[in-house]
């Protein structure tokens, strides 16, 4: 079935608007990181990279993943429904963690190598709490039609972070680019808050029987996504833990330069890709439309911004970095010639893993997350690593191209045409 222009108009004009809250928050991180690798030295940034790391591992399942079911509910009614039980369990699992930071943040500190972490990890519940509120709330927005409170809540956050960071380390606090995490976030979810009055009266809505009965309903989303979302966020964090331990929080610091500079503004494109491809998807299934054409036209476009990235890193990536940050992170560029076909694979796969949610292939996904869980442990951990760190950017270069690139191919068979009778019933079945 041809797809109406109109629907591919409203999606481009979606993506429009919610991409220039998030290309405005990337772009101020960008102008201001030449000022934060002046005020933090590599090690710092190590410091606040290593957080994110362990961040990263715990705040892709800290609603449950009920935050899908804002988006793939059938009535506006069990979305809200989800919207507060999603918040609530973002609360009790943050409440959760205070005191495992109390107990373990000196060993674990130790455990990574970075003896100055330990102060700063008592802030995880509080940044924790403040992603997984946000997130919600950056769904439920975009649910409901409030696509430009969504964007600006996205400029909101780099705002408040670029503010609160270049402020705390000019007072001297080494801590600052973590200090500055959850109030960034906070005051993001708090700018949600103030443009949509349900999103208040929701979050203050006491748990009833509703909520219990959507909570068993999405079932599926805890079993499969919360749990094997925590893999996921492990398998993307490993490379900064190991780097930490086994080389030092300088290098860390200069992978998370190249993170922050590549990965930061892709994955604010591919996120708002990713959440409009969600919505698209699920759209199309609910109306019996076929997703595939959607689905090749956004992974054509998004591998020639592959292929632009790849291009620039190894054509400037050194001597850009030398210009904009320093001398002394000349160095990150050389890695980032390395780690630049990994990046560009990586943001496609990234961008189109929400075709797995919307097509209900939560199982399929999950398989994906705990193959790349095993691999990457294996290859970072358990085969030697030269004494020149030089070694290990190579191994996460190549798990990105291989694993990312399996995962594009799962993906596609999740939205290919349905030619069986199976397949036909198993996607209405879905989409009811």
């Amino acid at each position: 079935m041809q797809i109406p222009v109109t629907r591919i108009s409203t999606f481009s004009k979606s993506v429009g608007v919610l991409a220039s809250g998030s290309l405005f928050a990337q772009f101020l991180l960008l102008c201001t990181a030449p000022i934060i690798t002046r005020i933090y030295e590599p090690g710092l940034l190590g410091r606040a990279a290593v957080f994110n790391a362990i961040m990263g591992i715990l705040a892709p399942a800290i609603c449950g993943k009920y935050e899908i079911a804002v988006v793939t509910t059938p009535s506006s009614q069990e979305a809200k429904t989800a919207f507060t039980l999603a918040t609530r369990t973002a609360l009790f699992i943050s409440l959760a963690f205070l005191p495992v930071t109390f107990l373990c943040s000196d060993f674990i500190a130790s455990l990574l190598n970075n003896s100055g972490l330990a102060d700063g990890l008592f802030l995880l519940p509080l940044a924790l709490f403040s992603f997984g509120a946000n997130t919600v709330a950056f769904q439920y927005a975009i649910r409901f039609g409030g696509l430009k409170s969504a964007a600006v809540s996205r400029a909101v956050y780099a705002i408040v972070f670029v503010t609160s960071s270049i402020c705390l380390g000019l007072l001297g606090q080494s801590n600052g680019l973590i200090i500055a995490i959850p109030i960034a976030w906070f005051a993001s979810f708090v700018s949600l808050l103030t443009a949509h009055s349900d999103l208040r009266k929701h979050f203050l809505d006491p748990l009833q029987t509703k909520h219990y009965n959507l909570a068993l309903d999405y079932k599926r989303l805890p079993q499969f996504n919360a749990s094997t979302a925590m893999v996921d966020g492990l398998t993307c964090a490993l490379p900064a833990l190991a780097i930490s331990i086994f080389y030092n929080s300088a290098a860390v610091g200069f992978y998370a330069i190249i993170t922050r500079v590549t990965l930061g503004p892709l994955s604010a494109l591919g996120t708002t890709l990713g959440t409009m491809n969600q919505h698209t998807i699920a759209e199309k299934i609910r109306v019996g439309l076929p997703a595939n054409l959607h689905f090749q036209r956004l992974f054509t476009g998004l591998a020639v911004v592959g292929a632009l990235i790849v291009t620039g890193a190894i054509l400037f990536g050194p001597v850009l970095f030398e210009i904009v940050f320093g001398p002394e992170w000349r160095i990150a560029g050389s890695y980032l010639r390395i780690l630049a076909p990994g990046i560009a694979i990586r943001f496609i796969g990234s961008t189109l893993s929400t075709t797995f949610g919307a097509t209900g292939n939560d199982r399929l996904a999950a398989c994906w997350k705990i193959s790349a869980f095993i691999l990457t442990v294996t290859v970072l951990f358990f085969i030697p690593l030269g004494p020149d760190n030089i070694s290990i950017f190579i191994r996460i270069a190549a798990l990105d191209v291989v694993l990312y690139s399996a995962y594009l191919a799962l993906a596609w068979y999740c939205v290919r045409p349905k030619k069986t009778l199976k397949d036909n019933v198993q996607a209405q079945r879905f989409a009811a």
